[in-house]
């Protein structure tokens, strides 16, 4: 069940949060060891910022599969490319459980 204004809610707080996190990256320099990581938030997380958006204004229209197919077309962008960069960048947080992904 889809319901729009919840979801956007939630979309409008990630967008924000993904924003802050580009703009901080942008003023650091990543050590060598975690360049790969560094092009994987730069490149991915700009595609989810732009998934967010696209998310937010379907939450604002009729169609409620938009919002589906751009809520996984995010959650594509993000899993697990992003997520496995956060884990070697700080691995005393797990980003992802791979058990809850599986079971949906």
């Amino acid at each position: 069940m889809v319901e729009p204004q919840i979801c956007r809610a939630f979309a409008v707080a990630t967008l924000a949060a993904s924003e802050k996190f580009l703009a901080m990256l942008d003023t650091v320099h990543a050590p060598a060891k975690f360049a790969s990581d560094d092009r994987v938030f730069r490149t991915d997380v700009t595609k989810a910022i732009s998934d967010l958006k696209t998310l937010v204004a379907a939450c604002d229209g009729p169609n409620r599969q938009a919002i589906i197919d751009t809520m996984w077309a995010y959650a594509g962008d993000m899993i697990p490319d992003v997520t496995n960069a956060l884990d070697d960048v700080d691995p005393s947080v797990t980003h992802l459980d791979p058990s809850a992904a599986q079971s949906g």
